[in-house]
């Protein structure tokens, strides 16, 4: 049911883009879609992005779906992050074909589903309502053009949940301009 949702706002966000930038006043402004994975220690994610490329500058929102999974505390959780981004790309070299990239996004997951033991920190539930937590991430990295605005990238990457949960990984993604 909750990726239903996610699938459909995506496409909203998709069309709207778009659609945007179909408008002639802004000709200037171009879509930039974006298929991105994490990979750290105990999380993982899937994420979709589109946004809204003004030179080398990009604004937009994303959504995914994400899993985390500690030993520590033995747990299973189910998360559906929705963010606003904005990524920045420095070419290097007379080229162009190599990018220096930055992005930072800004924005919450819904945790909808949560097993685990009932030692630690973490509550007993099996059916823990959804709740929501902010999150934010800083990626730095390098990409690679392969035509046009269209480029593959990795990056390390840093995450924040809540107060007190950092996260570190690897961040690997092709981003689509048009």
């Amino acid at each position: 049911m909750h990726m239903k949702r996610t699938l459909c706002c995506i496409v909203a966000i998709l069309t709207t883009v778009a659609v945007f930038a179909q408008n002639e006043e802004k000709a200037r402004w171009s879509p930039e879609f974006s298929i991105k994975a994490f990979a750290g220690v105990y999380h993982g994610s899937y994420d979709f992005t589109a946004g809204a490329r003004i030179n080398d500058n990009v604004f937009g929102l994303g959504s995914g779906y994400a899993t985390m999974h500690m030993d520590a505390y033995p747990a299973d959780v189910r998360k559906i992050p929705v963010y606003a981004f904005y990524r920045r790309y420095s070419p290097l070299g007379q080229k162009r074909r190599f990018l220096l990239l930055g992005e930072v996004t800004l924005g919450g997951e819904c945790i909808y589903k949560y097993t685990g033991n009932t030692t630690g920190r973490f509550a007993e539930s099996h059916q823990t309502p959804p709740y929501w937590q902010w999150r934010v991430s800083f990626t730095p990295g390098i990409a690679l053009r392969l035509f046009g605005n269209t480029s593959i990238y990795i990056a390390p990457t840093l995450e924040v949940f809540g107060l007190q949960d950092l996260h570190g990984g690897i961040t690997a993604g092709v981003n689509v301009g048009l």
